[in-house]
C-alpha cells in the first residue's frame, strides 16, 4: 500500500476511536452526574422533614434529619473531588486527520519507524535494546490496542512485550523491572499517559511508555533489578546467586543453602527438605537411597541402623515373642508329661 494512503487508513482509524472514546467518555459522566442528582434528591427530601420538625417541634426528629444532611453533604464534597477532572470541559478538539497523519510522522521520526496490524486493531513501535543496571533486557515491542481508545482504562489501551525476552529467574511474566503480564507499571506517568491517548498525542505516548522503560525506580519494581539474575529456591523462594545454589539429585530442582542438606549417611548425595528423611533410630538425615522401612513398624531408619527388612527394635521384639513361645510350648510339654 502507497505509505501516504496507509497513513490515511490508519488516521481515519485513530480518529474513529478517539470520537467513540470521547462519547463514551460523556456518557459515563452522564451516569455519574446521576448519583450526584440523587443524593441532592435525598437533601431536599430531609430538608422538608427538617421544616415540619421544627415547626412542629419535633427535636429529635430534627436532629436525625440534620445528621442525614450533613452526611449527604459530606459525599456531595467527595464526590466532587473525585469528579472535579471528569466534569471539566475537554480542553482540545477530535484531532483532525491531517493533524493524525502528522502524529504518525513524529512517531516514524522518533521510533525508526511503526506497524501497523489491522487483523489485532493495534499500532505498535520497538524501542532499541534495554540495558537497566548493567542487566540486559532486551528490546520491547509498545503496542497500541487502537479499539482501547474507546475505554477509560489505560491498561485496555496498550502492553509492551518483550522481544528477546530475558526475564527474572524468579518470575517469566516479569520480563522488566515495571512490566507484569505485559502491564507497564506506570507510576507518575499514568495521568500524562492517559492525556495523551485521550487528545491523540500518540507520539508523546510512545515517547513517555519508552522513557518508563529506559529508567530504573528502584521504589517501586516487580522485581528488584538486583535479584533479576538470581535463582529462585524451590522450597523457600529466596533468589540465591547461581554460584551458591544447590540442585537436589531426587526432585531435580534448585535449592539455597538452608534448604539443603548432604545425606550424613553417604555423606556423598545432597537432598532437599522434601526429599531428606531423618533415621528414627540414630537421629541422622538421610537422602532416600540410604532410607529403609522397617517391615514391622513402618518407621524409616539409615542403612547403620537397620537390617536387611526390620528395625533393631522390632527384632528383639520379635526376639522376645519367639523366645516367650519356646518356653510356653515346654511349659505345655511338661504339663503333659506329669499328666
Amino acid at each position: 500500500m502507497n505509505p501516504t494512503k496507509e497513513k490515511l487508513k490508519i488516521a481515519a482509524r485513530l480518529q474513529q476511536a478517539l470520537i467513540t472514546g470521547r462519547c463514551n467518555r460523556l456518557i459515563e459522566t452522564s451516569h455519574r452526574t446521576q448519583r450526584f442528582a440523587d443524593m441532592a434528591a435525598h437533601i431536599m427530601k430531609n430538608s422538608h422533614k427538617l421544616e415540619l420538625a421544627a415547626v412542629r417541634g419535633w427535636h429529635g426528629a430534627a436532629k436525625k434529619c440534620l445528621s442525614r444532611i450533613d452526611r449527604l453533604c459530606l459525599e456531595i464534597n467527595y464526590w466532587i473531588s473525585a469528579n472535579k477532572e471528569t466534569l471539566a470541559p475537554p480542553r482540545t478538539k477530535t484531532p483532525t486527520i491531517r493533524q493524525l497523519i502528522e502524529e504518525l510522522d513524529q512517531i516514524e521520526a522518533d521510533c525508526g519507524g511503526f506497524r501497523f496490524d489491522p487483523p489485532r486493531d493495534t499500532l505498535s513501535v520497538t524501542t532499541a535494546p534495554i540495558t537497566l543496571e548493567g542487566v540486559y533486557l532486551g528490546p520491547f515491542e509498545i503496542s497500541l490496542y487502537i479499539e482501547g481508545l474507546t475505554s477509560s482504562d489505560n491498561r485496555s489501551k496498550y502492553y509492551v512485550t518483550a522481544l528477546d525476552p530475558h526475564p527474572a529467574a524468579s518470575e517469566s511474566a516479569v520480563t522488566h523491572p515495571h512490566i507484569s503480564n505485559e502491564l507497564v507499571c506506570e507510576g507518575d506517568g499514568t495521568v500524562p499517559i492517559r492525556k495523551a491517548l485521550e487528545q491523540g498525542r500518540f507520539a508523546d505516548f510512545f515517547s513517555m511508555v519508552e522513557s518508563i522503560l529506559k529508567v530504573y525506580n528502584p521504589e517501586s519494581p516487580y522485581i528488584p533489578i538486583e535479584d533479576w539474575e538470581g535463582i529462585s529456591c524451590y522450597e523457600c523462594g529466596f533468589i540465591t546467586d547461581p554460584d551458591h545454589t544447590l540442585y537436589c539429585e531426587f526432585c531435580g530442582y534448585d535449592f539455597c543453602q538452608g534448604c539443603v542438606m548432604f545425606c550424613q549417611c553417604c555423606r556423598q548425595i545432597t537432598a532437599c527438605i522434601s526429599c531428606q528423611d531423618e533415621c528414627i533410630d540414630c537421629g541422622d538425615t538421610i537422602c532416600p537411597d540410604c532410607t529403609r522401612t522397617c517391615s514391622e513398624c513402618g518407621d524409616n531408619f539409615c542403612v547403620k541402623c537397620i537390617g536387611e527388612d526390620i528395625c533393631r527394635d522390632c527384632l528383639a521384639e520379635r526376639s522376645n515373642e519367639n523366645g516367650q513361645e519356646k518356653q510356653n510350648d515346654s511349659q505345655d510339654q511338661i504339663t503333659i508329661e506329669n499328666s
